[in-house]
């Protein structure tokens, strides 16, 4: 089999797409890139919404991108499916013309609208919401696959577009994988770690749904000794940083870390954080920093949500969406007890190797496209 990743997708900013790519070719099937990243986080297609004096400028580096694309596609040989990385509403289209007779498939982890809502920048009957949502549209009627990552994403969709819906995690690329294996060498060598303080680690790009605050507050409210590292900026960092309150100047901040470096610092920590906000997307989705986490080896702590609990089992620590004060006893009891760490570690050490690698997450991609 034979398959292009196409598009202006950034596998430094979205692994899910590295994760594909590894896992396809794990499996045998020859793939090729057909890729030139626009470098603009989410956050920023969705604030062209309310910013639209910046289309031009988007307009100008679409079409920078979309030239180079093409003359990228025309050294490509046939393929029997094209994949459009993540996200991928517009890039669609400029495939269809690249690749008309080449079955699409439109990877769909957020679609635009679903964005819009989730960051609180508009209401369900606002205009500028019903335009993202036509967008969207457009892109699933190109579509002859709809990639998601949970059963509720899938729910979200139109009927029409369920019907041609698949479910593929998200699972974790190689490197972050290689970066557990080598912190569990040295956690079996170095015991003496145990009676250092709790390292604790969140990572993202601070929207609603991740629920920095709700870590700001319970870090707060932790007697026990800590290093916390808090990596990222965003929407909701200033109110963070208020919700630290006398903390604040004891954490680590960090505005970002390389993709190559991220793993390892990851790795080298003995929690990390997952996702706490209470928006309706939280409710439905398993994040990045989820499988990450555990792929890293570390202990994780999330949102006890029906998508989270159905994948990650009990592997990891749950508390309620929102809850800081149970976050923040979650956090302490760990602090206090170091062997419950060592044993949650183990878990998702082992999970992450019998279920998250990039060969078994594509297995029912893979199948799907056969």
């Amino acid at each position: 089999m034979r398959v292009i990743l196409f598009g202006t997708y950034d596998t430094e900013t979205t692994p899910r797409v590295q994760v594909l790519i590894e896992g396809l070719r794990a499996n045998g099937v020859e793939v090729f890139e057909c890729n030139v990243p626009l470098r603009m986080r989410t956050a920023q297609r969705v604030a062209l919404l309310k910013q639209p004096w910046r289309l031009p400028q988007f307009g100008w580096q679409i079409f920078q991108c979309w030239r180079r694309l093409s003359q990228q596609a025309v050294r490509l040989p046939e393929a029997d499916a094209v994949i459009v990385g993540y996200l991928g509403a517009f890039d669609i289209h400029l495939a269809k013309q690249l690749f008309p007779k080449t079955p699409l498939v439109l990877d769909c982890m957020a679609t635009l609208g679903g964005a819009t809502l989730d960051r609180g920048m508009q209401g369900a009957g606002d205009f500028k919401t019903a335009l993202a949502q036509r967008i969207d549209a457009a892109a699933f009627r190109l579509a002859s696959l709809v990639m998601v990552d949970t059963e509720e994403q899938l729910q979200t969709l139109p009927a029409t577009v369920r019907a041609k819906g698949i479910v593929v995690l998200v699972g974790a690329p190689g490197r972050w994988l290689a970066a557990g294996e080598q912190a569990h060498k040295s956690r079996e060598r170095a015991k003496s770690q145990l009676e250092q303080p709790l390292k604790v680690l969140f990572f993202g790009n601070y929207i609603p749904l991740q629920g920095v605050p709700v870590i700001g507050e319970a870090i707060a409210q932790v007697k026990a000794p800590l290093v916390v590292t808090l990596i990222g900026d965003g929407q909701t960092r200033a109110e963070t940083e208020r919700a630290l309150g006398a903390k604040k100047d004891e954490i680590i901040w960090k505005q970002w870390v390389n993709g190559d470096d991220l793993p390892k610092l990851v790795a080298s920590q003995d929690v990390c954080l997952g996702i706490f906000g209470t928006t309706a997307k939280a409710q439905r989705v398993v994040p990045n920093k989820a499988y990450q986490g555990v792929a890293a080896g570390c202990v994780v702590i999330t949102s006890d949500t029906e998508p989270q609990r159905r994948v990650l089992g009990d592997n990891v620590l749950f508390v309620p969406p929102g809850n800081a004060h149970k976050l923040a006893k979650a956090i302490e009891k760990l602090a206090r007890d170091r062997t419950e760490v060592t044993t949650y570690q183990e878990k998702a050490y082992t999970l992450a190797r019998e279920q998250f690698t990039p060969e078994a997450i594509v297995k029912p991609l893979l199948e799907r496209l056969r």
